[in-house]
């Protein structure tokens, strides 16, 4: 399918370039985020009238990327991350985990825009690059530092704190427990010094004291 393009497409072409692409990727892509139009006498003419406000957002957006791209150089993507003996780490570093990272720092990069030449799956500094927009590359470090396993953070300290809080509430679970029975043993006996025909509610302690012992007198 041939279509004409209404904004720069990074490895396709640039603003006003007719170019051949897959059906669906025109269908899908292309036609569905107002990058380009189907190639057509009304489309062409169309073209031409939009094509000044189209140079101008075009303009906006490299100017973004711009923006972008030197907001990144003034922070440091740091990773800490737990590995083995070797300084391998449990894992890797996906380009999600840059986005989330950039993002926390607000700066919005698209998963297209990341490039990772090789995969980050060791303690060290490694890099990324990244490309905004048609024409704006740079490369960027990634350090990865280890996890000290005895950090608040870790998950082994995170696994015995759990633990231990676990265990708490079992205790407190059985505390309260056996204050209900001892309530639930004291109220039935206070029911036995209670009458029958008594409109007031038992207490929770003996309302009388236990019968006295008969005296015994010994003679001499």
């Amino acid at each position: 399918m041939k279509v004409i393009l209404t904004t720069n497409v990074k490895k396709l072409g640039k603003i006003g370039d007719k170019v051949s692409v897959k059906p669906g990727y025109a269908r899908n892509y292309l036609l569905p985020n107002n990058m380009a139009l189907r190639e057509n006498k009304k489309n062409a003419e169309y073209y031409e009238k939009i094509k000044d406000d189209m140079k101008k957002n075009e303009e906006i957006k490299l100017n973004d990327a711009k923006k972008l791209i030197n907001d990144i150089k003034n922070i440091k993507i740091i990773f800490n991350k737990e590995a083995d003996e070797k300084d391998q780490l449990y894992g890797s570093i996906s380009k999600k985990e840059i986005i989330d990272f950039l993002q926390d720092n607000n700066l919005k990069v698209k998963s297209d825009d990341i490039t990772i030449k090789n995969q980050i799956k060791s303690i060290g500094e490694h890099f990324i690059e990244i490309n905004p927009y048609e024409g704006i590359n740079e490369e960027f470090s990634v350090t990865v530092n280890k996890k000290c396993p005895l950090d608040p953070g870790s998950s082994t300290v995170a696994l015995k704190n759990a633990l231990a809080t676990n265990e708490t509430l079992v205790l407190l679970n059985v505390v309260v427990l056996a204050s209900t029975v001892i309530t639930a043993e004291l109220f039935l006996y206070s029911l036995k010094s209670v009458p029958l025909c008594s409109n007031k509610l038992p207490a929770l302690v003996p309302a009388t004291s236990p019968p006295s012992l008969p005296e015994v007198i010994l003679s001499d």
